[in-house]
């Protein structure tokens, strides 16, 4: 992979940016271009640094992942393996049903499904996962946590659902993603630039917001819509009013 290559694939963390207005070789178009991208100030800031100094940069990085790996990778790569020969034997046993509560994106029943889903057990996401979409493939790809697949398929019981919902609408951030969607449901990117953020900060609230059921997405043209379920918040604002009544 060459440099440029390698410097544009920070511009598809999620949404495929077009890079066509993009002249690698002119430093002000690229400071310009980087300047106007829907990036967080301190990711321009690590691209700028990238660009004006990649050989100190591919030499920090090195030194970086050579120290990761020796001193800590090297020392439990066995057990690592072991974990990862597990969770994928884990994996190829789910039923269908559990493997759509491990993915979540897809769990509403009007959701178009992609023709093919790609499933990477990780031991460094740990409890957490990612996803990522390959709309020409057709192709949903997720890492997830190899702890993740330890945990129980129950349903949560009321009160920690509830605490949950208390939880997301309290978050400034989700409360300004929820009455944007509210008023117009969008797809990841668009809302990115309606709210200021970056596309990871937006798919981490997203995903929040789908397992608590207040958000849920639906794919058209190749693209994942998201929308408010005005039954749920009105679900949530009945749980909290039951939860702080007098016994």
């Amino acid at each position: 992979m060459s440099f440029k290559e390698l410097f544009l694939t920070f511009f598809k963390s999620g949404y495929d940016l077009s890079t066509k207005e993009l002249n690698f070789n002119d430093p002000n178009n690229v400071f310009i271009y980087i300047e106007n991208s829907i990036l967080s100030s301190s990711e321009k800031h690590k691209l700028l640094y990238l660009y004006f100094l990649k050989d100190k940069t591919k030499e920090s990085l090195v030194t970086l992942l050579t120290d990761t790996y020796e001193k800590y990778f090297k020392r439990i790569s066995s057990y690592i393996s072991l974990i990862h020969k597990d969770s994928k034997e884990r994996i190829c046993n789910l039923n269908k049903n559990e493997i759509l509560f491990l993915l979540g994106n897809f769990q509403n029943p009007n959701c178009n499904k992609p023709s093919k889903v790609i499933l990477i057990p990780s031991y460094f996401y740990y409890k957490s996962s990612l996803f990522s979409y390959d709309h020409e493939k057709d192709t949903a790809i997720y890492l997830i946590g190899t702890e993740r697949l330890n945990e129980k398929r129950e349903i949560v019981d009321v009160e920690e659902n509830t605490l949950n919902m208390i939880k997301a609408i309290s978050d400034r951030t989700k409360l300004k993603i929820i009455k944007t969607l509210y008023q117009n449901p969008s797809y990841g990117f668009e809302l990115a630039k309606k709210l200021n953020l970056s596309s990871p900060t937006i798919s981490h609230h997203l995903s929040k917001l789908e397992q608590l059921k207040i958000v849920s997405s639906s794919r058209h043209e190749n693209k994942v819509y998201y929308n408010v379920n005005p039954d749920e918040l009105q679900k949530a604002a009945e749980l909290m009013s039951k939860m702080f009544k007098p016994d």
